[in-house]
């Protein structure tokens, strides 16, 4: 081995000594920190080669039983304060930068205070309970606030208040009020020790505070003072405040206002008594001892009793027992109950209290009893024997009264000369929809105005609303006799009537004509649609008898030029089709005929032509008349019995026309091929009967025939047997007569046309202004 390497190994091993002798003093001192950590007052977390220590005592700060890592000390703070630690202790790592913090724990709910150190490569983190140092500032904090709260309200007294050291009794406080009384500054009593009054005064204070620490409880005296210049009563009192010893507290009440007013009440008193001797009503006062204080002539003069009944004060109980002797009072059962129960309402009566006495001798005594104000009862007495009479007569009227007008179909009210409402009934009420709790507190009429404005009636303008409202108000407040008409929103229609009453009072009435304008309006307008009904008739008749029968006509004759082969021979064929459209049109004129005739009746334009007709010959007629359509229909008319030889003053034409529309009619209902014809003679009238006999089916037939006869059967308006049958009825109608259904005639049916026997004589429906043929 060379020298050098020698020389190497000397060194290696000098320096392998010296890591190690380092290593050992290093966990040695390490050791003593953390012997010293343990040791200390606060908590300390430290690192030591990337590993977390902790004393105990931090632990218990941090309400935890191990600390792991630094994530675990952060997992012991509360929510929120852990991210602030965080952030701290990231600044700290990163840049060395302290931090201090006061943060809440986890657990319990404690507070610490954490404070941030680097020591080259290692964080030492001082930890201290926070708890118990911010209740302790907290109280303090409170109780300096309360103290000046204390003395804050101390100075809002109006009275002088003090307070003294329990040795020597010289004062150490006092507030603005006992300032200002001693019209100096506060720093110059307390300075001077200077007591409320001057004198003598002055050294009762200190007296009477020795004497209140002595006895330990609070002492009173009374003393005039010169206060601002003027001479006051003023009620002097010291106590112990605290704990025995601890202060002695005083305040002083101005009684000077309470002298004077027992003076001044002493005086009212007397004059009070003076009025109560004038007055008529009787009063007797007792007081707090039960005797009697004081009575007037009218209580002697009620009970028919001497002022020597009276004297010596007697007590209540004997005021009782002198009355119930002389049968004064209302006979009681158990006497002795009553006076007790009267008794009481020294102790308990805390409001007047009233109530009515009935008499022996059949009077009615109201007795007010109430508290007297200087203790005691006063009772005051008056017979209303006759009041009550004429108020129980009064009262029935005024029920009569309202009865009266509550049943009444009228709204009724009345308004006193201030616009007021004084009187009303239900149907008013009911009328206008006002709660009966606004109309009792007696409304002004501009409110009842203002509350129907918007119920009741067509908006308008306010302008213009105004000067209606002003005009409404003086028609009821200076009333003169007048009806106007209200129309409401509703469509209901008021009749309002104005009557002037002698007192100045306005009676009002409100009638409900809704139905009686309606009617009105109705009729109106049913008799303007009378009228342009009547021009339409009119008008309808015109022009029906020129529009339609003008064109028909032109039918009529090139159909008849056809027929008769002018122009040239028709082949079978054309020849039928030309009979068919005369045929066609002969029906349209018939029912064109039939048409106006029925129209001009409903008009009223027709005149009956009148003349002799015998009846066997009507019939006759008639059955001419639909005989074609029988045949064609297969059907057999007969006549049943004799006609009788009654001879008819009628308008030939129409009634036959009339009779043979009903055979048309029966021909088109008539299930069964035969129909037959009798004339019934009565005394008054004659009645030609068409009766037939039903179908298979009866209860349809029956159905179909009351319809056909009513005008509610489709199938008899389209095919115009309908308007024949309607036709048949105005003529008859016309001749003083009547068309009756028999749905029960016999084995069938039969339509009767009633006639009268006698002569009708001319009979004129209207002014002759077109006929039927016109």
């Amino acid at each position: 081995m060379t020298g050098l390497e020698i020389i190497l190994a000397v060194v290696v091993a000098v320096l392998v000594l010296a890591v190690a002798l380092g290593a050992w003093r290093f966990r040695r001192l390490s050791g003593r920190y953390a012997e010293r950590y343990a040791e200390a007052p606060v908590g300390v977390v430290w690192t030591e080669k990337g590993k977390l220590h902790a004393t105990d005592l931090a632990l218990e700060f941090l309400q935890v039983e191990e600390l792991p890592d630094l994530a675990a000390l952060t997992a012991a703070l509360a929510d929120d304060h852990a991210t602030i630690f965080d952030n701290a202790l990231e600044a700290l790592r990163l840049d060395g930068t302290s931090f201090s913090l006061t943060l809440d724990t986890r657990e319990a709910h404690s507070t610490v205070n954490l404070e941030g150190r680097r020591s080259g490569d290692e964080i030492i983190i001082w930890t201290d309970d926070a708890t118990t140092t911010a209740w302790l500032t907290e109280s303090y904090a409170k109780a300096e606030q309360e103290t000046n709260f204390f003395r804050e309200f101390l100075d809002l007294l109006p009275v002088p208040v003090w307070w003294r050291e329990p040795r020597e009794l010289t004062l150490i406080g006092c507030n603005k009020a006992y300032a200002a009384a001693m019209e100096q500054s506060r720093e110059e009593i307390l300075g001077g020790a200077k007591e409320l009054g001057a004198g003598h005064i002055g050294q009762r204070g200190r007296a009477l505070a020795r004497r209140a620490l002595k006895v330990s409880e609070p002492v009173s005296e009374s003393h005039y003072v010169v206060v601002g210049g003027k001479r006051r009563l003023l009620d002097f009192s010291e106590a112990v405040v605290g704990p025995v010893g601890a202060r002695i507290g005083g305040f002083a009440l101005d009684r000077t206002d309470l002298e004077e007013g027992q003076a001044l009440l002493a005086a009212h008193v007397a004059a009070h008594d003076q009025v109560l001797e004038n007055l008529g009503t009787a009063i007797i006062v007792f007081g707090a001892d039960k005797r009697l204080k004081f009575y007037n002539q009218a209580y002697l003069r009620l009970w028919g009793l001497e002022s020597d009944a009276l004297s010596g004060d007697p007590g209540f109980g004997e005021i009782m027992e002198l009355l119930r002797s002389r049968r004064k009072i209302p006979e009681i059962v158990d006497f002795p109950a009553y006076k007790q129960e009267q008794e009481l309402k020294f102790v308990r009566l805390l409001e007047p209290e009233e109530e009515l006495m009935h008499l022996p001798d059949e009077r009615t005594v109201r007795v007010v009893t109430a508290p007297h104000p200087l203790g005691g009862l006063m009772m005051m007495l008056e017979d209303v024997t006759d009041r009550l009479a004429l108020e129980r007569s009064y009262n029935t009227q005024i029920a009569i009264q309202q009865t009266t007008l509550n049943n009444l179909f009228e709204g009724v009210a009345v308004w006193g000369s201030d616009g007021r409402l004084r009187i009303w009934n239900k149907p008013f009420q009911e009328m206008w929809g006002f709660e009966e709790v606004f109309l009792k507190r007696e409304p002004h009429i501009g409110e009842m105005l203002d509350y129907t404005r918007t119920q009741w009636f067509h908006r308008v303008p306010d302008d213009q609303w105004q000067i209606q409202r002003q005009t409404l108000i003086v028609n009821f407040t200076e009333p003169k006799r007048m009806n106007r008409q209200i129309d409401r929103i509703d469509g209901r229609s008021i009749d309002v009537a104005h009557v002037p009453l002698p007192d100045g009072q306005c009676l009002v009435l409100y009638s409900d004509v809704t139905d009686t304008v309606r009617v009105e309006r109705a009729l109106a307008e049913r008799n303007a649609a009378f009228e342009k009904a009547d021009l339409l008739k009119a008008q309808f008749i015109s022009n029906v008898s020129y529009e339609l029968r003008t064109p028909l006509n032109a039918i009529q004759g090139f159909a008849s030029i056809l027929s008769s082969e002018y122009y040239g021979s028709l082949n079978d064929r054309q020849a039928a089709h030309v009979q068919h459209i005369l045929d066609a049109a002969d029906t349209l004129m018939e029912l064109i005929n039939d048409i106006l005739d029925l129209a001009t009746i409903q008009a009223g334009f027709i005149d009956l032509d009148l003349g002799e007709l015998p009846l066997d010959k009507l019939v006759t007629q008639a059955m001419e008349a639909v005989r074609l359509h029988a045949e064609t229909q297969h059907l057999t008319i007969e006549v049943k019995g004799e006609v009788p030889e009654q001879v008819l003053h009628c308008d030939a034409a129409r009634l036959v026309r009339a009779l043979s529309n009903i055979l048309d009619t029966m021909i088109s209902f008539s299930p069964r091929d035969h129909i037959s014809i009798s004339v019934a003679d009565y005394t008054d009238k004659v009645h030609v009967i068409f009766a037939g006999r039903y179908g298979e089916d009866e209860e349809e037939d029956r159905e179909l025939l009351s319809r056909r006869f009513s005008g509610n059967d489709p199938h008899a308006l389209r095919t115009g047997a309908g308007l024949s049958l309607a036709l048949a009825k105005s003529f008859v109608d016309l001749h003083k007569g009547q068309v009756l259904l028999d749905t029960d005639h016999g084995d069938g049916f039969a339509i009767i046309c009633e006639l009268p026997r006698h002569s009708l004589g001319p009979v004129k429906l209207a002014v002759a202004g077109a006929s039927a043929q016109d």
